[in-house]
């Protein structure tokens, strides 16, 4: 018993990466990377036996402790009780990768499913970054908050979803500069289309240009690190994305939401 109560409390002051949305894409490139790079993982995603197969997996390659909690967002109630998972541990970095889109025109698109999407995007990607600044100040060194290309634009056809990533992005580029003096590093990681269940559960379909933008989320996940380790606070994974970002801030607005507009009713 004497030597479980150890066990315990060593995991507990052991530090610890939080990985949301680890189930599949991107979510699943940042546990394989930061596993790789000796990290303990806490790992949340909707689905136990995507989770578990994938701690499976990376225990069997690499020397890392990974704790799952299933969680779905959309809960308050579950959202609460993962809160209360969290402070038994020493969270040293935040990956808020948990996010989700969908395609349509505003009018005609589900209430619910809206709220549920700002809600994701948006609500719980900022309460996790106070709970680990407030209650994990003594170990939150890192924040990745995932946000998109999309954060640059507004983007009929998927409006809502845009306007999440726009604010996700706004918010990381604010919170770098409140937390640099405690020596957190905060960083927007933007990517562009990628072949992932975000693209499935959007239903989704890529344009030829989308395509040729495209990025792996294994090199995703790898410029994020690296970026944050310069003290990026914005990081966008591939250079013809990080050209037609910066083009696309030189252009009339009108200009660029009829450039949208064009791109994203050829994606059905």
């Amino acid at each position: 018993m004497n030597c479980l109560k150890d066990t315990i409390k060593v995991v507990m002051k052991m530090k610890w990466t939080l990985i949301t949305g680890a189930a599949g894409g991107l979510g699943q490139a940042f546990c394989r990377q930061y596993a790789a790079s000796g990290c303990n993982l806490l790992v949340q995603g909707r689905s136990f036996e995507q989770l578990n197969t994938l701690k499976i997996e990376l225990m069997k390659e690499y020397s890392v402790r990974i704790e799952i909690c299933v969680c779905d967002f959309t809960n308050n109630e579950s959202f609460k009780e993962f809160s209360e998972f969290l402070g038994k541990y020493h969270i040293e970095r935040l990956i808020c990768n948990a996010g989700f889109g969908s395609y349509g025109l505003f009018a005609e698109a589900d209430a619910n499913q809206m709220i549920q999407m700002h809600q994701v995007n948006m609500d719980v990607l900022m309460k996790l970054n106070h709970l680990v600044v407030c209650n994990h100040a003594e170990s939150i060194k890192e924040i990745i908050n995932v946000a998109s290309t999309a954060s640059f634009q507004p983007g009929p056809w998927m409006s809502v979803y845009y306007a999440t990533k726009a604010y996700v992005l706004s918010f990381s580029q604010a919170l770098s500069i409140e937390l640099k003096s405690k020596g957190i590093r905060v960083c927007a990681l933007c990517c562009g289309p990628m072949e992932t269940g975000f693209s499935k559960r959007a239903q989704l379909k890529h344009t030829w240009m989308q395509k040729m933008v495209m990025v792996t989320p294994d090199y995703a996940v790898k410029c994020a690190m690296k970026g944050l380790k310069k003290g990026k606070s914005i990081v966008v994974p591939g250079f013809m994305n990080r050209m037609l970002v910066s083009f696309s801030s030189f252009m009339p607005s009108s200009l660029r939401l009829s450039m949208m507009s064009l791109i994203q009713s050829r994606r059905k």
